[in-house]
Order: structure tokens, then C-alpha cells, then sequence
């Protein structure tokens, strides 16, 4: 099975309709310059979807990757070694030793919206069951995208790739595969049952929510997306999203004020979630007292 690992990691709510309309005006989603007295780098927040024949690349965004001598990401996930560390780690890490099982751990409620939700998508209940809870919410974010047509190789991220790799840019990345499913893998028991059962729970509003999430995106309204793509999330597990969410942010805010001490321009792409709010990227750097301004014409 054909997993969207890094797209399933950061992601907290599912796909957009891939239905919307195709013929508006370009996009403005949010997009950041960052700087110190010598050095400026540009924070692209990419959704972690896109529907079907709509448009990523702003006028501001196009012209940040015209300045941009350097691209980065937070982890190569297109590249097939990669892919195939990330497959290994989900065969070793992320199974039950038998006799487990997910719908044990997890307790009769959680169980049944278990069962509900893998019928749902059309998963094998049985692979599913010998899962861990963080594997689960990987395989079912993603089995989810997948059945309201998402396509990964036509994604945000990608798209940036494409451009990286057509203007002949150095491509780069913070993180290495083992570091970006870390923050899933070696998550306490515990946090994973609250992550997956948050994603259980809201199974039923996430055909209503994804629009407006993506919506939100497009318009570079970043309040709106940490009440939908950040809030629930904290609310709801706490522990998990700390993980996912705060304490990533800041390990990667690290790597990105590193950037400013080399001599190229860099344009980073990373997932919105891990982006916007005051535990976002941005909020770190501008604490670190960087320069740190939006150049999208944020509403």
C-alpha cells in the first residue's frame, strides 16, 4: 500500500473537495520574509492538499522563488530512498506484536468508530486492527485523501519541487526521513490513542470542515487556519499536538534561523500547520527578534 506518510503527518484535517471552481483570480496563500542585518529567506505555508485543477503559485510566491538561489523542505518525501526508509519504518515501528490489536487498545467506543471509519474509506479492517494507533491515523488521513480524490504528485510541496527542479535550484531539506516520523514513532502510547481518537471523533464533520480549511489557505487567512487546522487538534489532545505541532515548530525554527547565516537566499516550503500561530515557525523566529514580515497582503 502506497502511503502519504509526510503528507499525513502534519496534516490535522483531511483533504478539500476537489469540486470548487477553477476559474478565479490566483491565489494569495500566506507567505513570510524573514531576516536578519545581511540575510532574508522567504517561509512558504503550503496546504497539505490541493483540489483538482486549482492553482498554489501566488504572484508573491513566484517572485520569492525568483530571488530564492536555495529551495528547502522539511524532509526529502519524493525521493524513493526516502520513501522506501519511511516504508521500512512503518513495517518495524509502526505494527503490533501479535497478539495486539488497535481495536483492543483502543477500548469498545473508540473501537467501534474504528470500524466505521475503515469501512468507510473501503481499508482491510484486519490490516488496519494490526496497527499502531499513530500508524492508523497515518493510513487513514491518508486512505481518506485518497477517496475524495486527492493526488500527492499534484500537491503544494510538489508542485514547489517541480518549480525548484525546473529552474535548475539546490534543492535542500531541515530534516531527514528518521527525523520527521520520529515525532510519530516515538510518541508515548497514550498520545497516540488521543491523536488517532481525535481523528475518530471528527470522522463524521470532515467533508464540511475541508473546504473552508482550504478556503482559508488560499486566502492567506492565517486566524482561520489555526482555529481550523491547529485548535482541535490542542483541544482535543493535547499531549499529541505539543508534539506535532509546538515542539516541531521550534526544533525546525531552529534549522530555519540557521538558514540567515549562509550566504544564498532561501525559500522554504513547510505544511501550514506547523507554520501559523503563536506556536507556529513564524512566532518563534519573530520572538528570536528576527525581522519577520508577510509579503502576501495578508487580509
Amino acid at each position: 500500500m502506497k502511503l502519504r506518510l509526510f503528507a499525513a503527518l502534519f496534516v490535522l484535517l483531511a483533504a478539500a473537495s476537489p469540486s470548487l471552481a477553477k476559474d478565479r483570480a490566483l491565489p494569495s496563500p500566506a507567505l513570510w520574509r524573514v531576516a536578519d542585518a545581511d540575510s532574508e529567506i522567504y517561509i512558504f505555508a503550503a496546504a497539505p492538499f490541493l483540489p483538482a485543477g486549482e492553482a498554489w503559485r501566488s504572484r508573491a510566491v513566484a517572485a520569492a522563488i525568483d530571488r530564492a538561489e536555495t529551495i528547502w523542505f522539511e524532509a526529502p518525501s519524493a525521493d524513493p530512498a526516502a520513501q522506501a526508509a519511511a516504508a521500512k519504518i512503518f513495517q518495524n515501528a509502526g505494527r503490533y506484536p501479535e497478539g495486539r490489536s488497535l481495536s483492543e487498545a483502543l477500548g469498545d467506543n473508540s473501537a467501534s468508530s474504528l470500524a466505521s471509519a475503515t469501512q468507510a474509506v473501503g481499508a482491510d479492517p484486519a490490516a488496519i486492527d494490526a496497527l499502531k494507533p499513530w500508524a492508523a491515523f497515518v493510513v487513514l488521513s491518508a486512505e481518506l485523501d485518497r477517496k475524495r480524490g486527492a493526488d500527492p504528485a499534484a500537491g503544494v510541496e510538489a508542485g514547489v519541487l517541480l518549480e525548484a527542479i525546473g529552474r535548475q535550484r539546490p534543492v535542500k531539506f531541515l530534516d531527514t526521513v528518521e527525523g520527521a516520523l520520529s515525532v510519530l514513532t516515538e510518541m508515548p502510547e497514550s498520545d497516540q490513542r488521543a491523536l488517532l481518537g481525535h481523528l475518530l471523533a471528527d470522522w463524521p464533520r470532515q467533508d464540511e470542515r475541508a473546504p473552508g480549511v482550504y478556503e482559508s489557505w488560499r486566502a492567506g487567512d492565517t486566524e482561520a487556519l489555526v482555529a481550523e487546522a491547529q485548535a482541535p487538534l490542542r483541544d482535543a489532545a493535547p499531549a499529541a499536538y505539543d508534539r506535532l505541532v509546538a515542539a516541531r515548530a521550534v526544533a525546525l525554527a531552529d534549522k530555519v534561523a540557521a538558514l540567515l547565516d549562509l550566504s544564498d537566499e532561501a525559500f522554504v516550503c513547510l505544511g501550514v500547520a506547523l507554520i501559523v500561530g503563536e506556536d507556529g515557525i513564524v512566532a518563534n523566529l519573530a520572538a528570536r527578534g528576527l525581522t519577520v514580515e508577510r509579503m502576501d497582503g495578508a487580509p
